[in-house]
């Protein structure tokens, strides 16, 4: 699958062309593309390809950007072989976190295993907005879950090095840095001077990381204001919504939106103190309620959370994703057809109202059902989450076995 969508044209999303951009003016041009938009140099033609991203500096982190210019060096100023090399890193990355998944249930059996990467690698929106359309949110996605593996492993300094390359690729991850730190706290095989002696190591080696990755990029706060800025950008989300309906709500809802995170994250914590939760899990639902508040939607955000709901080792949660990915995926067509036939039309008001509820209320639904089951169902901090697994192959294959006899019967 990977494979075949490396040669796809990227169809709904034209990031890729400017992640090619970036590393070109970067490495021919000596621009610092956080600070400096591609426009600074728009004699030279590449630069076009930037599309509707010329004027503006890159809202990635620093290891992003080292690796664009990597391709860059290695594309010149061939732009089919620059998309291609950065398809080429998205589908590496998409098999390698199937890989990682697969892994982590491999004692388990090869069908628990196969299973854990098929959640992943088979959805059909990973594929087409990871690999597709070339987003680093692949490689970003790897480097968490690869994290989250290691940790599984006590290679707690590994896992922080993974956790800080996610969120030094892109920012959506930079929730799970404290929820590491917490889990780190809570770990039982080790003594209190011990784990908070963890804690600090792994602490020091995310904050020299980003030292060291900002270092030929920092040019002060400016360095950082465009990342900030990406939640001022409001379309297909809750929040866009919301100021459609009542412009005013533009004024508080920022501050809304950093308590429901607050509360959320200390829901999770305090579920990782009582042993409600694994790791994966607690950080599943921090992501998720990010995406919920986030001023911008957009559907390859959800690659990452497949591949956290099936390291949770919660049904309820894969169900949930499954569901989302499903949901988001219909909007395409809305967007492409039904919007831009009629957008002389429809307000942005009434395309909304579409949208928005058609991609978060599904999931939504699924997720206050899943508060609603018996406690002993949810999985805990000590069991390990492949038994989940199991049993979803378990009826996977009596459903398989069923209807094969049902076709046998009826010919």
């Amino acid at each position: 699958f990977s494979a075949t969508m490396v040669f796809l044209y990227p169809v709904t999303a034209i990031d890729v062309f400017n992640y090619a951009v970036e590393g070109h003016i970067a490495v021919y041009h000596g621009v610092n593309p956080m600070v400096t938009p591609p426009s600074s140099a728009a004699n030279d033609t590449f630069v076009s390809y930037a599309g509707s991203w010329i004027d503006s500096t890159s809202p990635y982190g620093p290891v992003w950007i080292l690796l664009t210019q990597v391709d860059a060096l290695l594309a010149g100023s061939n732009v089919v072989l620059a998309i291609l090399l950065l398809k080429i890193l998205a589908a590496i990355a998409v098999v390698a976190t199937a890989g990682c998944l697969a892994a982590a249930f491999r004692h388990r059996g090869p069908l628990a295993s196969a299973l854990a990467a098929m959640i992943f690698g088979w959805n059909p929106l990973v594929q087409l907005e990871m690999v597709g359309n070339g987003h680093n949110d692949a490689v970003m996605s790897f480097f968490l879950v690869a994290a989250l593996v290691m940790v599984a492993r006590k290679q707690t300094i590994l896992g922080a090095l993974g956790v800080g390359v996610s969120v030094l690729i892109k920012f959506l991850t930079l929730g799970t840095i404290p929820l590491f730190l917490v889990a780190e706290i809570l770990t039982s095989t080790r003594s209190a001077g011990a784990r908070w002696a963890r804690v600090a190591m792994s602490a020091a080696v995310i904050v020299a990381l980003a030292i060291v990755a900002y270092a030929p990029f920092w040019t002060g706060l400016a360095t950082i204001e465009r990342a900030q800025a990406v939640d001022s950008d409001y379309l297909s989300s809750i929040s866009a919504l919301m100021i459609l309906l009542i412009p005013d709500s533009i004024n508080w809802l920022g501050i809304a939106k950093l308590v429901v995170l607050g509360i959320v994250f200390l829901w999770q914590a305090n579920s990782l103190r009582l042993g409600r939760a694994n790791l994966a899990q607690a950080m599943f639902e921090v992501l998720f309620v990010t995406i919920l508040v986030a001023s911008h939607f957009a559907g390859w955000y959800l690659a990452l959370l497949v591949a956290m709901a099936v390291l949770s080792g919660d049904r309820w949660i894969q169900a949930r994703m499954v569901l989302f990915t499903f949901t988001t995926t219909l909007t395409t067509p809305i967007w492409a057809y039904l919007w831009y036939w009629n957008q002389n039309t429809m307000s942005m008001t009434t395309i909304h109202l579409i949208v928005v509820p058609l991609i978060f209320l599904p999931p939504l639904v699924v997720a206050l059902l899943a508060m609603c089951r018996p406690r002993d169902e949810a999985p805990r901090r000590d069991q390990h989450p492949t038994s989940y697994l199991d049993s979803l192959y378990v009826e996977i294959r009596n459903a398989y076995v069923s209807a094969r006899s049902a076709v046998g019967s009826s010919t």
